[in-house]
């Protein structure tokens, strides 16, 4: 599936700690050595003898299973209630295995968790030949066990994992603990609190870590005490940690204790670690500053100061190395409060990237800590906050060069985002991250390049949406307008009613709902009565999308632009899928990173016409009236296999458009279109075998004035068209349908030239013309014209004249004139 374009993450291995590390990526091109061959282009810092593409052949298939430790009164009665046993595998970092190098070979780090049945029989893949330490856990992690085994290749023996409970006592641990501390425990009831007691010895810190055990879902609150005075709290959930860092001034005695608010009883892990603060400075926002040495070591860190405001955005970007992917870089503190703060990472213009946006609680003097980076970027800044519904402005400019929006979002609301530059020759701006409250990234493929970015919002809380660093010259300046835009449910469209809408924001969009059944013949106008430029798009129901879905594997059965200005546009089609339809408005997407316009903004209105069908017999013309907005569904039904025309004439003398042939949409009994064999000009002229067909007429699909509101006449016909008749000496006729073709057949012996003389009557204008047949009869384009082409007037005579380019049949085809089309009547033929 790889293709010329695409980019592939390029991997190297940290042999410090046994990571995987992205460092970039690479594009893939053709060879130059060999056209046939693709290869990968990248830029990069080192060369990693470890590829993360390199099948590794020592591959087992173990089935790890939980069971209870038989040395455990009563434990088989406990895990009686155990359905699922989270299992975690974890290789011992840096241990050797038998490699290509001369030196140790160090192994990657191998990782993997999954959820298995309690009684087991799920095999995992895992290499083999290296030791492998099992853990599992049950009855949301209050049960734990390990194991530690090594694969032979190809095995899949059953691995037990022996449990035995976390923690005994439902009142609660009383233990001293020192740092470095890591350790799990189990809260047993929702009255239980486990305390635990440290000291810190003066002008030295300490960080507490408290997060919900594996496999469990328990949150609760940790708090510290100095005596019986809570200096610092901190609530942990199944998705955020609790953090306190201490400072002590002087030799200091604490308490720790932690309590269960939810899905108790349940596992946690604490760990109490040294923390070395390397220096702190005093900021202001917005700040950026480049360091490209810290002098950091694991453990210590870095502290920047400064003051904010209650309910203000704040959002720090730290760009460098970690000093593993299981680091956390950033804390933020207000007094001795750990505010709780929901990390990125992602790779930004191939640099590893961690940040984090959040509104300040209070207003005073919040602490910044970095930790684990050997080399970093720090930007802090206020990202631009929009209201919903609203646009908001920012100036980019090379100083400052990371524009950042934050908005307020709903639980299960539905937004849609839009963005546009003023100066898109500088540089095509793309987003880079669409986060979420609990740091998930919601950007999905394709969305860094296009404005279509709707978005059902998994939380209530902040968002931040991130764009690419600006890299260009010193004195670049441009304007970036960012909106978000609420989108209600669809509305359900009732057919031939007119909708109005406005599109007032850059990205806004508007959904409507259609409930259609299959063989429907639909009518959609869309209409643009002042600056907007819409674009409308009506899909049929996708199982498992969402209304605003629109990805890559969803074909709009209509999708169409109308010019701006007192324009509209319309499109037919038939409903082949019954269910629900979404019909979408937006403005036109003319890419991202390009002016906002006028035409970006405006009112449109459109109407759904559901055609009903009306009875169209057989060489009889038809009168009907319509209104610029309209169009036409007629049935009929074919007796006999033949030719035959079916075209409306547009009769409407005070338009200037009298004379107009229109050709229908035909579809077979099955819904299949058919296509006319003669050019659209004539009708649809075409072979049609027995059956009932449907003919839909769009007048007006080429555009027209949206506030027209006049009715306009046509005439209708189904005319048969006949065999062609041999023509001798004389022979007459007549044209009783303005689409009506009749056709003389002469057989031709010489080459000397030939004079078909054509009189009418009964004030038939008429056209005649001549042409040599084909190897059979078809139709009037499907032979060899021959030069002969004569405009016949009313009740005069006309001759047609050529020279036969061989002997053979040719054929002289007879028609209501294109100077007065309307007109019938009959007419004389002479061969002279």
């Amino acid at each position: 599936s790889i293709k010329i374009g695409d980019t592939i993450p390029l991997w190297s291995l940290n042999e410090k700690t046994g990571d995987w590390v992205q460092e970039g990526s690479g594009t893939v091109q053709t060879s130059s050595d060999n056209p046939n061959q693709l290869l990968l282009h990248a830029k990069v810092s080192h060369f990693s003898w470890w590829n993360a593409d390199s099948p590794d052949d020592d591959l087992a298939n173990p089935k790890p299973k939980c069971i209870p430790d038989p040395l455990v009164p009563g434990a088989g009665d406990h895990l009686s209630n155990a359905t699922i046993c989270n299992v975690f595998g974890d290789n011992a970092r840096g241990a050797g295995r038998a490699g290509q190098r001369q030196q140790v070979e160090i192994s990657p780090a191998f990782r993997y968790s999954t959820t298995i049945p309690f009684q087991g029989g799920v095999p995992v893949r895992i290499p083999s030949g290296v030791d492998l330490i099992f853990k599992g856990y049950a009855l949301n992690g209050t049960w734990s066990g390990q194991t530690t085994y090594r694969a032979i290749k190809g095995s899949s023996e059953e691995v037990l994992i022996k449990l035995q409970p976390i923690s005994t006592n439902p009142g609660g641990n009383t233990e001293a603990i020192n740092a470095p501390w890591n350790k799990e425990y189990a809260l047993n009831s929702s009255s239980q609190i486990d305390r635990f007691t440290f000291s810190i010895p003066a002008s030295e810190s300490r960080r507490i870590t408290v997060l919900h055990g594996n496999g469990s879902t328990l949150e609760g609150t940790a708090q510290v005490l100095s005596g019986n005075v809570v200096i610092s709290s901190a609530n942990f959930t199944a998705t955020s940690n609790a953090i306190i860092r201490l400072d002590a001034s002087a030799n200091t005695d604490y308490t720790l204790e932690i309590t269960g608010t939810k899905n108790v009883p349940g596992g946690y892990n604490l760990t109490l670690e040294k923390v070395g603060v390397l220096g702190s400075e005093a900021i202001s926002l917005p700040f950026l500053k480049q360091v490209p040495q810290s002098g950091l070591k694991p453990g210590d860190v870095y502290r920047y100061t400064f003051s904010g405001q209650a309910s203000d955005p704040i959002q720090v970007i730290l760009r460098g190395l970690l000093f593993s992917s299981k680091s956390k870089p950033l804390t933020l503190m207000h007094n001795t409060q750990t505010i709780n703060i929901a990390l990125q990472s992602l790779e930004v213009n191939q640099v590893p990237t961690t940040r984090f946006t959040s509104l300040l609680p209070e207003t005073g003097t919040y602490t910044l800590e970095v930790a684990d980076a050997e080399a970093y970027t720090l930007v802090v800044q206020k990202p631009k906050l929009v209201t919903l519904d609203s646009s908001s402005d920012l100036t980019m400019t090379q100083a400052f060069p990371y524009p950042s929006f934050v908005f307020q979002g709903s639980k299960d609301s539905v937004v849609s985002l839009g963005y546009v530059h003023s100066d898109p020759t500088t540089q095509a701006l793309n987003l880079v991250a669409f986060t979420a409250p609990d740091g998930t990234n919601l950007l999905e493929s394709g969305d860094t390049s296009s404005n279509r970015l709707t978005r059902s919002l998994p939380a209530t809380g902040l968002y931040t949406v991130d764009f690419d660093p600006i890299v260009k010259v010193s004195t670049f300046i441009a304007n970036l307008t960012f909106a978000v835009s609420s989108v209600p449910q669809p509305t359900v469209v009732p057919f031939d009613i007119n909708v109005s809408g406005t599109i007032g924001l850059v990205g806004a969009k508007k959904f409507y709902n259609l409930s259609l059944q299959a063989g429907d013949v639909i009518h959609v106008v869309g209409q643009s009565p002042n600056t907007l430029v819409p674009v409308f798009w009506l899909r049929s129901p996708v199982a498992g999308k969402s209304f605003f879905d629109f990805s890559s594997g969803i074909v709009p059965e209509v999708n169409f632009a109308v010019n701006a200005g007192k324009q509209a546009q319309s499109k037919i089609f038939t409903v082949t899928k019954a269910g629900d339809y979404v019909l979408e408005v937006l403005a036109l997407n003319k890419g991202v990173g390009e002016h906002v316009t006028p035409l970006d903004f405006g009112d449109f209105s459109f109407k759904v016409q559901k055609l009903l069908p009306m009875g169209l017999n057989l060489d009889v013309s038809q009168t009907v009236n319509t209104g610029p907005s309209d169009a036409l569904l007629f049935s009929f039904n074919i007796v006999s296999a033949g030719y035959y025309n079916i075209a409306a004439l547009e009769t409407t003398p005070t338009r200037g458009l009298t004379g107009l042939v229109y050709a229908p949409q035909l579809r077979d009994s099955s819904g299949a279109i058919v296509t006319p064999t003669s050019d659209a000009t004539n009708g649809a002229l075409t072979q049609l075998q027995p059956g009932t067909y449907t003919a839909t007429f769009e007048f007006f699909g080429g555009g027209f004035n949206a506030l027209d509101s006049s009715i306009r006449n046509f005439m209708v016909s189904l005319a048969s068209i006949e065999s062609p008749m041999t023509l001798n000496a004389g022979l007459d006729g007549a044209i009783d349908q303005f689409n009506e073709f009749d056709y003389l057949q002469i057989s031709v012996t010489t080459n000397q030239p030939i004079t078909v003389r054509v009189t009418t009557q009964n004030g038939l204008q008429a056209s005649v013309n001549a042409y040599k047949l084909g190897t059979d009869f078809t139709l009037n384009n499907s032979g060899s014209f021959i030069g002969c082409s004569v405009e016949v007037p009313a009740n005069k005579s006309a001759d047609c004249t050529f020279s036969p380019s061989s002997v053979g049949t040719y054929i002289v085809s007879i028609r209501r004139s294109l100077v007065s089309p309307i007109q019938t009547g009959g007419y004389h033929v002479q061969l002279l």
